[in-house]
């Protein structure tokens, strides 16, 4: 089972003095190219055959605001289709169910809670903030500095005792570029998967 779940953000604060279009990109036509890799518990990496293509399609208007539908692939899924609907919002980028998925600002508040469950069971609940990298990221696409991580921390209260948690989500992003990085980690597995940019074009 790889980590994907949703829980609308609570209250959050910030101080708006950097936009996030810098980060975010979000015009038609831009797309990003995505090389795809497994880590195993040695954090070995094996590159797999899909290579993964975001594409922003269209824009569309949802509660008098304009939103950009992001369409493509997310690997393992080979089908192209709706993979998110985003807006920026101030310092913040922010999906169509009201979700945050970054902040140029916002480095203190947890941003986004998802809890996963079974009946009235938690499985699995993930925190996300805003970390700063230090130094630059390289990936095949190229060498990037002042990137900002969307950073997901990972528990489960049924699977601690077969595996060590907290497990944690990343996703990396660059001035000038959007989103040059990822990596998500299985929930019953050591093995995660690890996702970089190889080609792209922003406006």
């Amino acid at each position: 089972m790889l980590l994907s779940s949703c829980k609308k953000d609570e209250e959050i604060s910030e101080t708006p003095t950097i936009n996030t279009v810098d980060y975010s990109h979000l015009t038609v036509g831009n797309y990003w190219v995505y090389e795809n890799y497994i880590l195993d518990s040695l954090g070995v990496a094996t590159l797999m055959d899909q290579v993964d293509t975001v594409t922003v399609d269209r824009d569309t208007i949802i509660n008098g605001q304009t939103y950009f539908v992001l369409t493509g692939t997310r690997y393992p899924t080979t089908e192209s289709q709706i993979l998110e609907i985003l807006r920026d919002s101030g310092t913040y980028i922010v999906s169509s169910n009201g979700e945050i998925i970054f902040s140029s600002t916002n480095f203190t508040d947890t941003l986004r809670e998802d809890t996963l469950m079974t009946g009235l069971d938690t499985i699995v609940y993930t925190t996300y903030q805003m970390e700063h990298i230090i130094g630059d990221i390289s990936v095949p696409a190229g060498l990037f500095s002042d990137v900002l991580d969307f950073k997901g921390t990972v528990n489960s209260p049924i699977y601690s005792y077969l595996l060590v948690f907290p497990k944690y989500v990343h996703y990396y992003y660059a001035p000038g570029i959007g989103k040059i990085y990822s990596k998500r980690p299985f929930l019953i597995s050591p093995m995660q998967i690890e996702q970089k940019l190889v080609e792209y074009y922003v406006q």
